[in-house]
């Protein structure tokens, strides 16, 4: 299975801009009220945590596949390597308790909404912070 996920050009100042629109698929964990259709800027605080943490793990992993791709050069473990990647986004997105669609739709959503991507920015420097800049 290949998750499509943001671009990765894309730096968390620019998310991509995926589909969907609608949250009602959104985890009641994450969005702390009932399901359906809500403003970004109404979020939790919580669960703009939960998208960021998602974020910078996706992102690991996506660091780690490309020094991985980078080192191998044959087509076979060239795929290999993807699939491995593949499987652990996919463990990352079960982890935090959101689908890939989900995540798109809300990495969508954050970057159409100017107050939303800034406190998602914000969020991320917290976290990287916590965890020593990374």
């Amino acid at each position: 299975m290949h998750l499509r996920m943001a671009p990765r050009s894309l730096t968390p100042f620019g998310v991509a801009a995926l589909t969907a629109l609608s949250l009602s698929a959104f985890p009641m964990s994450i969005q702390g009220q009932t399901p359906g259709v809500q403003e970004v800027s109404e979020w939790s605080d919580d669960g703009m945590e939960t998208l960021a943490r998602t974020y910078l793990a996706l992102s690991e992993v996506r660091d780690e596949l490309h020094r991985e791709l980078s080192e191998t050069h044959q087509a076979g473990e060239r795929l290999e390597v993807r699939r491995r990647a593949d499987e652990r986004m996919a463990e990352v997105l079960a982890e935090k308790g959101i689908s890939a669609e989900d995540y798109e739709r809300l990495t969508f959503l954050v970057s159409a909404d100017d107050d939303a991507r800034l406190a998602f920015e914000a969020m991320l420097q917290r976290l990287r912070g916590e965890n020593g800049g990374g």
